[in-house]
């Protein structure tokens, strides 16, 4: 199985370097290595929203630990999930119409978060784009840091290699693979990984089919809306629904197509793809929990106890000795691995267009639309540089967060990574609808949203991982976790409710 993996991996990586060095000739200014020029067609908008959202540490692993958890329960949850992803942003998406079809913009989420709060001779709407852009990039680089975590972990299971040397090494090859082309890379890229995504749910299906185990046992309806219990489901649904409006990669990728209508389809099309997917990941948790881990336990071997599931697969890969089964577990493994790659150069693109646009292009009191063609060659080198940059934070932050056991759970670390970035929410939907609204309270409104995240997070994620049942201000730390993308719009929108009116007065 390994020397099969190193083939693959080897023509996977020649496949994707030929269409990097294609893009990199037409991706040298910095509309184009952020926006693709503005023009993102419908099926490129369709492969790339797919293969970004069902990446490894983003619904992969997620999906499988619900159906492992949660059973029939956890895949009707994530499937919701999904659904209330398209409602969100079909019902939002007419207020961003002008902006996205507004080629003289950045594309970006921060900067129509500020636009919301341009008043006449007030310049602190500039602050806000700051902390907003904020908000963004410790999302980034936190689920940049989950999808290669989990990655290096896979590495770990089937070659027995060092996870330091392992996470260096694929933050390295893809922070330098993302700066060829941009949003054009990450277009390929994206379409690559969709195909092994299929490839490697085909090679799961052979598998499940023709190894010798007793397949998903626990499969009871009865418990088909409750069986996740009430704070997981309201989080997770809460997650879903407001997706769309607080993702920085979610703006880039409408902007780059220029078009609402683009925008409704592909997200629905999308959606629809992605609704099938991740209801087969929860089933295959289901599996690994119901015949892979007892066939480990009888052999003596590790398993994780459902915090990873794939992993689980792959220490009993010696057990299926049949040539195709190998085959199989080959594909299933580049697949994830793509999966993670494909992600990880999303985010290292979209961190760097936040970065450069938000931060760095708005203090010429330009937009990237306005820029000269000197200034754009310049801020597209510029955008490659702060991805290298990047990388060195991204090590410096993961091997912090290991020294502390802040990675022992996938999940705990999704909810973390993710939730952060509502803490915009509240500032953007009150921006649209509220008549009287003020920077500060929208700036204040962040800051407790970004505060409140990290150490709810960080404080009840080694109590959840543990298993701790105790309970704190009426609810035990795995709800605390599950709930934790509603809080954080929560606690935002209460601070923003709050000073707002105190303003007002």
């Amino acid at each position: 199985m390994n020397n099969l993996i190193v083939i693959f991996l080897m023509v996977v990586s020649i496949i994707a370097i030929i269409g990097g060095f294609y893009s990199l000739k037409k991706s040298k200014t910095a509309t184009e290595f952020f926006l693709l020029n503005g023009n993102l067609k419908l099926s490129s908008f369709i492969s790339t929203m797919v293969a970004s959202n069902l990446s490894l540490g983003n619904m992969i692993f997620v999906c499988a630990i619900w159906g492992y958890f949660f059973g029939i329960s956890g895949a009707f949850w994530v499937a919701v999930t999904i659904i209330l992803l398209i409602f969100g942003y079909l019902i939002f998406g007419k207020y961003f119409k002008s902006y996205i079809e507004d080629r003289s913009n950045n594309g970006s989420l921060h900067e129509f978060i500020s636009n919301l709060y341009i008043e006449k001779g007030n310049i602190n709407y500039k602050r806000l784009r700051y902390f907003s852009s904020l908000v963004t990039i410790i999302t980034l680089l936190l689920a940049i840091i989950l999808e290669l975590h989990i990655a290096s972990t896979l590495f770990v299971q089937v070659f027995e290699t060092s996870l330091e040397s392992t996470f260096l090494v694929l933050v390295s090859i893809i922070a330098a693979y993302a700066i060829l082309g941009g949003f054009r890379t990450v277009v390929h890229t994206d379409i690559l990984q969709s195909v092994l995504l299929i490839v490697a749910i085909i090679a799961g299906f052979y598998f499940y089919f023709n190894f010798e185990s007793a397949g998903i046992t626990s499969h009871s309806f009865r418990t088909i809306f409750s069986g996740a219990g009430w704070a997981n489901a309201l989080g997770i649904s809460f997650l879903g629904f407001a997706w769309l409006l607080a993702t920085m990669d979610t703006w880039q990728r409408n902007s780059a197509s220029r078009s609402l209508d683009i925008s409704f389809k592909g997200v629905s099309w999308a959606g629809g793809i992605m609704v099938v997917f991740v209801i087969l990941f929860a089933l295959f948790g289901m599996y690994v929990k119901d015949a892979i881990a007892p066939i480990a336990q009888e052999n003596g071997l590790a398993t994780s106890g459902g915090f990873y599931p794939f992993n689980d697969l792959f220490a009993i890969s010696n057990l299926a000795s049949e040539q195709f089964l190998q085959v199989s577990l080959a594909a299933l493994f580049v697949g994830l691995i793509m999966a993670a790659a494909s992600t990880a150069d999303t985010f290292f693109v979209v961190m760097s267009h936040s970065f450069t646009t938000d931060i760095l292009i708005s203090k010429t009191n330009k937009s990237l639309g306005q820029i000269d063609e000197k200034q754009n060659l310049l801020f597209g080198s510029v955008g490659r540089i702060v991805v290298i940059s990047s990388t060195f934070i991204i090590m410096i932050v993961w091997f912090l967060l290991s020294k502390f056991n802040l990675l022992n759970s996938p999940l705990d670390l999704f909810y973390i990574a993710y939730s952060v970035q509502y803490a915009l929410l509240p500032a953007l939907i009150f921006g649209i609808f509220f008549k009287r609204k003020h920077t500060s309270t929208a700036i204040l409104s962040i800051i407790s949203g970004i505060i409140s995240t990290l150490f709810i997070g960080f404080y009840f994620s080694p109590k959840s991982a543990a298993g701790i049942s105790t309970e704190y201000l009426a609810l035990r730390p795995d709800q605390w976790m599950g709930l934790l993308p509603f809080t954080t719009f929560v606690i935002s929108g209460l601070f923003y409710i709050i000073i707002n009116f105190i303003k007002s007065k």
